[in-house]
């Protein structure tokens, strides 16, 4: 299965990659291309306030992640994620945040090498290398 990532930016400006978007995941099956999922991130290049608190700069600010029924345990997600974070690194990212993550996905951000930061919140956070 061949697989391409598409970009929509976040915001409008002379360079709208450095501040994220929303990147979406398609597939070729049997001649058509397909998409299968989308993960929607932020760059924060300053120190940002939100909602749930503070999201210091440097950071790749991961909002959602979401991928179809037919297409889940097949790695997707993790592709998702490595390609958002590869393309934060490029940015000068130094860790990545997920917050609000569902119960049923807790066991895919360890795996993914996130780290519990608050658990009545459920953030995670994981430093880039």
């Amino acid at each position: 299965m061949m697989l391409k990532i598409s970009y929509k930016p976040r915001y409008t400006s002379e360079n709208p990659e450095k501040f994220g978007g929303t990147y979406i995941l398609h597939a070729k099956r049997g001649g058509a291309w397909r998409q299968v999922g989308h993960i929607d991130a932020e760059f924060v290049h300053e120190d940002k306030r939100y909602y749930n608190g503070l999201v210091p700069r440097k950071t790749i600010r991961i909002i959602y992640i979401v991928i179809d029924d037919d297409f889940r345990g097949m790695g997707y997600g993790r592709k998702l994620v490595e390609y958002v974070e590869s393309e934060g690194r490029r940015y000068g990212m130094k860790r990545s945040y997920a917050n609000n993550v569902m119960q049923q996905s807790v066991g895919f951000w360890r795996r993914m090498g996130y780290e519990e930061l608050i658990r009545e919140r459920r953030i995670w956070i994981k430093k880039l290398r």
